[in-house]
């Protein structure tokens, strides 16, 4: 699905993603999921292009939303370190 994609050039990402993997046993790991992601894509396109996050919104401040682990993925994302 990506491999047609390398054929063009790519200045950057940016990512808004994490709700589906804020669930229990998800979010713990999402620093190293993302980490993966991130290298694998820049390998593909032999790039260190930049690579953003768009991080959750905290909804269960001010909102009454279930969003329990939406903390955890935004701190998982502040750790990514590639």
């Amino acid at each position: 699905m990506l491999e047609p994609l390398t054929l063009f050039p790519v200045k950057g990402a940016l990512w808004y993603q994490g709700e589906s993997d804020s669930g229990p046993g998800h979010a713990e790991i999402y620093d190293i999921l993302m980490e993966r992601l991130i290298t694998f894509w820049r390998r593909k396109w032999n790039d260190d292009f930049p690579f953003l996050f768009i991080q959750l919104a905290p909804f269960g401040v001010g909102l009454q939303c279930g969003s329990e682990n939406y903390r955890i993925v935004r701190e998982k994302q502040e750790l990514v370190g590639v």
